[in-house]
């Protein structure tokens, strides 16, 4: 049995060439001692210190081979060998490192009197009985030259007792009587025992290399029918090297799949209780996989598929009928038999979009629905990937969407303003008398070509307050019908638009009224009594409540302040400018007065919450409101816009000069959707509405943009309104 090199991981270091150490020449002299170990990486030093290494020392290379420079002054060295875990000696002068060389190492440093010649002579002392028998055989050279000094030398190399320990000359006797299955094995407390080799197996010898695929299981190997004991084979232990990725020992079990390609060798060897077996080779061949190949578009298929679709005349607004069908299942190959996965995506070549058609895939086919927006060249294309490459197959099919004449706006018909401006204008309208109604009719007004229903919408103002003066205009069927008693001797403009539903273009006409100065009217007076007394606000309001103040109708305003009524004569005010508490009383002319603040609160509206409106303190100043809730905007989320369309309503308007009651008919022109209504060009956010008397509270959406707030209130009632106009009026607003 050859000294076994697969175990120790390095073996025995040949020294091949080795001049100049021991030759009697210069102490100068120096000579080139190349090593060759068989293995490479190993580490190997010439030191002073015979227990380690006292430098980096040199490597082998990939072939085993390392050079170490010794001179003859260092012929009283060691030369150290480093690998796995194990470290062997020699003195310089030595032809082999082994673990024989290391005894006389050892020796040497048990007794520092001793010379090399005498360490060896010690070491022999324990050889006697093999040398006897052997007296050709250097125990300090090649072990491969006996095979009983080789088993001594593996027993060493193998053991983990220290060599101190080791009973040598028990070791040389009971390796002289081994037989040729056994092997011995040095034990714990130094003794040695001949103890049975494992041997390889038939299966072993003969097992053969497994060819395979990457990620293709191996067949699974059982260790224990690599290896033959005639004793209970039960207590073998198995050591593995080289397992490539992929595979795992499992119960001596060596199963799984390699997941690299290229030829793979594990070995395996059988411990005995320290005998170790030879190694059983165990190779793999790892091909790689044949890759996959990305489907490909075929062509013929391609060309009939644009074929058909060149076919379908697809025309701007006009659906494309029943849905259009088109067969995929000849679209597409794939060599490898993949299931592809087809994801179609139709867009505009100019817009990105579907322009309003879509498509949707049932099985071998896809499906066109849909009306086209837009004249415009399409794009269908068809994406094929079979779930292993990256790269897609992919067809374009065009699509043209032709273009059809565009629907034109309305249009104003000169002769018809003519006539209407001359019915106006032989119309005398005066200050303070009423006009009674007034009948103008609109049917030959406008123009559509493409015969549309139009919408009629008439917005009558003053020039100078934009306001409606007095007059309300309303529509009736093909007619426009004025009504009212003039407040102001103005120029009105009456503007009729037209628009059919389509386009956003409308077409207008405009009639001007000259109203004559006359005598201004007197303000309406309320239905009923607008009254409310201090002991109705002290139990509807006071106790307990919170008021929050704002402004009203003025471009700037700081956030609400909130305020609460302490009791009935003291409210508390929050703010860290002016805050406190505040003494107040309610006199029988419907105000709160606060005495500190010399200031006074009219009492202008009342419903479910109490509004309070602030004299200004200067000229133009703001309208001080304080009311009885937080504005809150989520109110407009909950509003069935049908409950106020077609309702008239009245609201106050303020100018530098004047407050006036306005009236507005809501529809779809003036409220939107989302809660928002639309008031002489401003739009307003609806914060409340009173379910008892049916007013409106609204937010100006403008101002909560530059974070002010600008309240207004719709009335049902014109003469409260009024009457609250009137109140208004009292106010130093001038």
């Amino acid at each position: 049995m050859q000294f076994k090199k697969s175990i120790l991981a390095t073996a025995l270091l040949s020294v091949l060439t080795l001049s100049g150490c021991n030759s009697g020449s210069s102490d100068t002299a120096t000579s080139t001692t190349t090593i060759n170990s068989d293995f490479p990486n190993v580490k190997m030093c010439l030191t002073s210190n015979p227990i380690a290494c006292d430098n980096n020392g040199v490597m082998t290379n990939n072939d085993g081979i390392g050079q170490l420079v010794i001179t003859a002054q260092d012929k009283n060295k060691t030369i150290i060998v480093e690998t796995d875990g194990h470290t062997f000696s020699a003195p310089a002068t030595s032809t082999f490192v082994t673990p024989i060389t290391t005894l006389v190492v050892n020796a040497m440093k048990n007794n520092k009197n001793l010379t090399v010649t005498d360490a060896k002579n010690t070491v022999k002392d324990n050889f006697s009985e093999f040398t006897n028998k052997y007296p050709n055989i250097n125990i300090f050279g090649n072990p491969n030259k006996n095979p009983i000094l080789e088993k001594i030398i593996n027993a060493l190399e193998e053991t983990s007792v220290k060599y101190n320990s080791v009973d040598i000359a028990d070791l040389v006797n009971k390796a002289m009587d081994v037989s040729d299955t056994s092997v011995p094995v040095i034990q714990e407390g130094g003794s040695t025992e001949n103890i049975e080799q494992p041997q390889l197996s038939q299966d072993a010898k003969t097992i053969k290399p497994q060819v395979l695929k990457i990620e293709d299981k191996i067949q699974p190997i059982d260790l224990t029918t690599l290896f033959t004991l005639d004793g209970d084979s039960s207590v073998l232990t198995y050591h593995v090297k080289g397992m490539p990725q992929g595979l795992t020992n499992k119960g001596n079990t060596i199963e799984g799949a390699i997941t690299q390609a290229g030829a793979f060798t594990i070995e395996v060897i059988a411990n005995n209780n320290g005998a170790l077996s030879e190694p059983a080779t165990l190779t793999f061949e790892i091909t790689p996989v044949v890759p996959n190949t990305a489907p490909t578009v075929i062509k013929a298929g391609q060309t009939e598929l644009q074929n058909d679709t060149d076919s379908l005349k697809l025309t701007q607004g006009e659906s494309i009928g029943d849905d259009v069908t088109y067969t995929i299942s000849d679209l597409f190959n794939d060599i490898d038999g993949d299931q592809l996965t087809i994801t179609p995506t139709f867009k505009s070549t100019k817009t990105n979009t579907s322009n309003g058609i879509t498509v949707t895939q049932k099985g071998n086919q896809l499906i066109l629905s849909g009306t086209p927006t837009n004249a415009d060249e399409m794009t269908l294309t068809i994406s094929a990937n079979d779930g292993v490459n990256a790269q897609s197959a992919k067809a374009i099919i065009t699509l043209k969407v032709t273009a059809v004449t565009p629907n034109a706006a309305p249009t104003l018909i000169k002769a018809g303003q003519t006539e209407l401006q001359n019915d106006a204008d032989s119309l005398q309208l005066t200050q303070g008398e009423p006009i009674g109604d007034v009948t103008y009719p609109v049917s030959s007004l406008f123009s559509d070509t493409d015969g549309d229903s139009l919408t009629i919408t008439p917005t009558f103002k003053s020039t100078k307050t934009n306001t409606s003066n007095g007059i309300t205009v309303t529509q009736q069927n093909s007619d426009l019908i004025l009504s009212g008693t003039p407040i102001n001797a103005d120029e009105m403009t009456l503007t009729i638009s037209a628009n059919d539903g389509i386009n956003a273009q409308s077409a207008e006409a405009t009639i001007t009224f000259n109203i004559a100065k006359g005598v201004k009217p007197e303000p309406l007076k309320p239905d009923a009594p607008y009254v409310i007394t201090p002991e109705s606000i002290k139990k509807d309001f006071i106790d307990g409540k919170k008021w929050y103040m704002t402004s009203y109708l003025v471009e700037e305003s700081s956030k609400p302040i909130i305020a609460k009524i302490v009791d009935g004569s003291h409210i508390n005010i929050k703010d860290p400018e002016f805050g406190g508490i505040y003494t107040f009383n309610v006199d029988k002319s419907n105000s709160i007065n606060i005495p500190k603040e010399n200031q006074t609160f009219n009492i202008f509206y009342s419903s479910s919450n109490i509004i309070l409106a602030g004299d200004p303190t200067e000229q133009k100043g703001p309208l001080d409101i304080w009311l009885t809730h937080p504005i809150n905007n989520q109110i407009a989320k909950d509003l069935q816009k049908e409950q106020f369309q077609d309702n008239t309503y009245y609201y106050l308007e303020s100018y530098p000069d004047n407050i006036n009651v306005q009236s507005v008919t809501l529809t779809n022109e003036n409220m939107s959707d989302s809660g928002e209504i639309t008031l002489d060009y401003t739009t307003y956010n609806i914060l409340e509405v009173n379910q008892k008397d049916g007013t409106i509270l609204l937010e100006s959406k403008q101002d909560t943009e530059r974070d002010t707030i600008n309240l207004n209130i719709l009335f049902t009632n014109q003469q409260t309104a009024q009457s609250i106009a009137n109140k208004w009026r009292t106010l130093s607003l001038k």
